[in-house]
C-alpha cells in the first residue's frame, strides 16, 4: 500500500500528515540536541521505509553523542567557570585592567566552546580525536587558574603571596599565554575586538600594577606593612576566618574560643554611661568599654566567643574598633572593646563643627576601615553613622559588625531598626533576597558622605513613615542633593556611589583614591606654619604647649606623619609623633619612643642615655596597649639593657606577645631563647614551634637555624 500525501488547509490538524512529509527539513529536540532530518532526496513510500530511515539517523547522532560523552562535564565546567570569572570582574577592586584583558580571552572562549557544543554533530571529527580532548582537559584547567588569579588579583585579601614574591605581570604572562596558545591548538575561532598588540597590553598591565601599589602607599591604616605589602595580619584574620567557615555546626564547637574575661578585674568609673555601655578601666589602666548583652543558650555563646577571637586580629587597623574579648559577672555577658571617647559620628557632628579638613579626614577614615574589612571578606550589612565611632585623636573607627548575623544581633542588642532605611541601596530595599554585597556598602559609604556634608541625616524631613523613603530611592530613583559648601569631587562621589544600577557605583579603592589625591593637593597648596624653634621634648617633657603650634601644618593624622616619615621629611614627622603621643595615640607613642631611640634627626643625636630611657618608656606604654612592634622593641631594651636595667625574663615575656601577634623577628627571638634556654630555662620543644612557624614565613635566620638542628 502506498501512503499518499493529503493537502489540508494551513489551520487544518497536521499531526499524522507531518510524519509523511518529504519536501522539508524539521528540527527535533533529542536531550537538548537540535539536528535535521532532512528526506529531500528520499522517496519514503510505506510506514517501514520511514521508521528505518529515522532509525539510521538516530544511529548516526547516538554515535556522533558518543563521541561528545566525554567532553561534557569539561563543557559545563568552562560555562560555569566563564560565569565566575565575569563575577569577580565585577566586583574587581584593583588591577581592572588584567581582569579585563583575561575576562574577554574568557567570554570569548565561553562562546567557542556553546558554539561547538550547539553544533556537535557537525564537529563529530573534533569530538571523536583524543588529542583534542586532552588539549580540552588542559584547556578547562587554564580556565580554573585564570579564576584563581582574578579572585586573588582584584581583591587586597588575595594580593599578599604575589606582592611579596613580585609575581603579578609574571603570573599574568604565564596565564595568558598558555591560554592563547591553548585556543590556537584546538582551532577555536575568537574574534576580540579592540586586541591591542602584545606589547601595548603588557605596558597596561605594569601600568594597573604600579597604580595598585601607589594605591596602597596611600591608603596604609593597618592594611599594609612597613614594606608596604599587604599585612600578615590581616592574612592571618583571613585564615581564620576560612578555617572555621569551612567547619561543619557541629565541628566548629571544637573550634578553640576566645577565655571568658572576669568582669570583676575591670574597675568601673564614675561616667555616664549608656543604657548598656559602661566605661571601665583594666590593670593597664587602659579605658574599655563594656557592652552588655543577653544570651540564653550555651552553644550561641560558645560561638560569639569563637567569632571575638578572629574578630580581635582586627586590631592590625587603626580605623575598627579594637575587641579585647567577652567578659562575665555572676549573671551578665559583655563584650569588651576600646572606649571611643567621642561616641558615634552624628553626636559627634552635634557637638562639633566639622571643618572642610575634618570632613575629608573623616570620608578616608571610613574608607580605610571599610577597605580592611572587605579585605577581610567581611561586610559590614548597616553602614551608618551611629556605626562610627570616634576616638580621643578625633578618628573614626568602624564598629557593630561581625563575622554572623547572630552575633550582630545578640551583641548590639537591636530592636527592629528602621533608620537604617536611610542609608540602605535601592536593591535592599526592594527585594532583601538579593544577595548582599560590597556594592550594597558602597551605596551607603555615599550616604554617609552625604550625611557628614550637611551635618544631617538623609530625608530628614521624614520622621517615621520610612516607606515614604523607600518610594522616593527605588520607585522615583531620587537622591538627597548636597547643598552644603564641599568642593565639586565630593559631590562626584557622592553621585557615583548612590547611583541605582549597582554596576555602576565605584570600586571604595576609587573613592578613596578621588578623596585623597584632592586632599593631599589642597595641603599642598596650603601655606605652611614655620617648625618651632629649640623644641627639645626633653626640657618639659609633660607640657603640651610645646606642641600646640603644629596645629596650622599640613600633615593632619598620624597614618600621614608615618608617610612624611617614609617619604623623608623626619623633622615633620617629629612634630607630630611628639604632638600625638602627648595625647595617648598608641602609634605615636612608638614611633616617637623609635626617633629617640635611633637619633632620626640631628637634635635628636645628643644626650643618648636620657634619649634612651624615654624611648624605652614610650616603648612600653604603647607595648602595653598591645602594639606589637614596640612589645619587640621594648623587649630589645630590656634584654640589651638600652634605656632599662637588663632583664631576659621580663624582656621574653614582652617578645613574646608580639611573636603571638605574627611579629617575624619576635618569633625568631623567642624560639631562638628557649631552644637554647634562658637564665636556667630551657624549652626545645617550645622553641623549635616558634622557630618553623618563623621558618615556614620566609625568616631567613630562623631557616638557618631550623636547617642547622634538624627542626622539622
Amino acid at each position: 500500500m502506498t501512503f499518499k500525501r493529503k493537502k489540508t488547509k494551513p489551520s487544518d490538524d497536521r499531526g499524522v500528515q507531518d510524519m509523511y512529509m518529504d519536501e522539508s527539513e524539521r528540527d527535533v529536540d533529542c536531550n537538548s540536541t537540535v539536528f535535521s532530518v532532512s528526506r529531500r532526496n528520499q522517496r519514503l513510500d510505506t510506514p517501514t521505509d520511514i521508521v528505518a530511515s529515522v532509525l539510521k539517523e538516530a544511529a548516526c547522532i547516538t554515535e556522533a553523542i558518543g563521541y561528545f560523552a566525554p567532553y561534557v562535564d569539561l563543557i559545563s565546567k568552562v560555562f560555569k567557570i566563564g560565569d565566575e570569572i565575569i563575577c569577580f570582574y565585577q566586583k574587581a577592586e584593583h588591577h581592572k585592567d588584567i581582569c579585563s584583558y583575561l575576562t574577554i580571552r574568557t567570554n570569548a572562549a565561553v562562546a567557542s566552546v556553546r558554539d561547538l557544543q550547539i553544533r556537535k554533530t557537525e564537529n563529530e571529527e573534533f569530538f571523536s580525536n583524543a588529542h583534542n580532548l586532552k588539549l580540552f582537559e588542559k584547556f578547562t584547567n587554564c580556565m580554573f587558574n585564570i579564576k584563581v588569579y582574578v579572585s586573588e588579583v582584584s581583591q587586597l585579601g588575595g594580593l599578599r603571596k604575589y606582592m611579596l614574591t613580585n609575581t603579578i605581570e609574571e603570573r599574568y604572562k604565564e596565564l595568558s599565554t598558555e591560554f592563547d596558545g591553548l585556543m590556537q591548538s584546538l582551532n577555536f575561532a575568537i574574534i576580540i575586538k579592540n586586541k591591542v598588540d602584545v606589547a601595548k597590553e603588557l605596558e597596561i598591565i605594569s601600568r594597573d600594577v604600579s597604580q595598585v601599589k601607589e594605591y596602597l602607599q596611600k591608603i596604609a591604616g593597618g592594611i599594609t606593612d612597613e614594606d608596604d605589602n599587604i599585612s600578615e595580619q590581616l592574612n592571618k584574620v583571613l585564615m581564620m576566618k576560612r578555617d572555621r567557615e569551612q567547619m561543619s555546626p557541629n565541628n566548629r564547637r571544637n573550634f578553640s574560643d576566645e577565655e571568658l574575661l572576669n568582669a570583676d578585674d575591670y574597675v568601673k568609673k564614675d561616667d555616664k554611661p549608656s543604657r548598656k555601655i559602661q566605661k571601665r578601666i583594666d590593670k593597664t589602666h587602659e579605658e574599655v568599654a563594656f557592652k552588655e548583652f543577653q544570651i540564653q543558650d550555651h552553644n550561641v555563646q560558645v560561638e560569639i566567643r569563637q567569632e571575638v577571637k578572629i574578630l580581635k586580629e582586627l586590631k592590625g587597623s587603626s580605623h575598627i574598633i579594637k575587641f579585647h574579648g567577652v567578659a562575665k559577672d555572676e549573671t551578665k555577658y559583655y563584650l569588651v572593646t576600646e572606649w571611643m571617647e567621642y561616641g558615634n559620628l552624628q553626636e559627634y557632628y552635634r557637638a562639633n563643627q566639622l571643618t572642610p579638613n575634618r570632613k575629608f579626614e573623616f570620608a578616608l577614615d571610613i574608607c580605610r576601615g571599610i577597605t580592611y574589612l572587605n579585605a577581610a571578606e567581611i561586610l559590614h550589612h548597616d553602614i551608618q553613622p551611629v556605626n562610627m565611632l570616634i576616638d580621643r585623636n578625633h578618628k573614626i573607627k568602624i564598629a557593630n559588625f561581625g563575622l554572623s548575623r547572630k552575633f550582630k544581633e545578640v551583641t548590639r542588642n537591636i530592636q527592629p531598626n528602621l533608620e537604617n532605611v536611610r542609608y540602605m541601596a535601592p536593591e535592599e530595599l526592594q527585594d532583601k533576597k538579593l544577595p548582599y554585597d560590597i556594592k550594597c556598602e558602597i551605596y551607603s559609604i555615599g550616604m554617609v558622605l552625604w550625611e557628614i556634608a550637611e551635618t544631617k541625616k538623609p530625608f530628614e524631613s521624614i520622621k517615621n513613615d520610612f516607606q515614604k523613603i523607600i518610594v522616593r530611592v527605588v520607585k522615583h530613583k531620587e537622591r538627597e542633593k548636597i547643598t552644603a559648601e564641599v568642593p565639586e569631587i565630593w559631590k562626584t562621589v557622592v553621585t557615583l556611589a548612590c547611583q541605582h544600577d549597582k554596576m555602576d557605583r565605584p570600586p571604595i579603592s576609587t573613592i578613596f583614591s578621588l578623596l585623597y589625591n584632592y586632599y593631599d593637593e589642597s595641603r599642598v597648596k596650603r601655606p605652611r606654619t614655620p617648625l618651632p624653634s629649640n623644641d627639645n621634648p626633653f626640657v618639659n617633657n609633660n607640657c603640651k604647649e610645646d606642641y600646640m603650634e603644629v596645629d596650622g601644618m599640613d600633615v593632619d593624622g598620624i597614618d600621614d606623619a608615618i608617610r612624611e616619615h617614609k617619604q623623608g621629611d623626619k623633622q615633620k614627622a617629629w612634630k607630630y609623633f611628639c604632638k600625638y603621643a602627648n595625647e595617648g595615640n598608641v602609634d605615636a607613642l612608638y614611633w616617637k619612643g623609635y626617633y629617640l631611640y635611633h637619633g632620626e634627626i640631628p637634635e635628636l643625636q645628643v644626650n643618648d642615655k636620657k634619649n634612651l630611657a624615654v624611648a624605652a618608656n614610650l616603648f612600653k606604654m604603647a607595648a602595653d596597649k598591645g602594639k606589637p612592634e614596640a612589645q619587640l622593641k621594648y623587649g630589645s631594651c630590656l634584654w640589651d639593657g638600652k634605656g632599662v636595667p637588663t632583664d631576659k625574663l621580663e624582656a621574653l615575656k614582652y617578645q613574646e606577645k608580639a611573636a603571638i601577634q605574627g611579629n617575624l623577628t619576635a618569633m625568631y627571638n623567642v624560639g631562638s631563647a628557649y631552644y637554647n634556654g634562658i637564665e636556667f630555662m630551657v624549652d626545645k620543644e617550645k622553641g623549635s614551634k616558634y622557630l618553623q612557624k618563623a621558618a615556614n614565613k620566609k625568616h631567613a635566620k630562623a631557616i638557618e637555624m631550623c636547617e642547622k638542628n634538624n627542626i622539622h
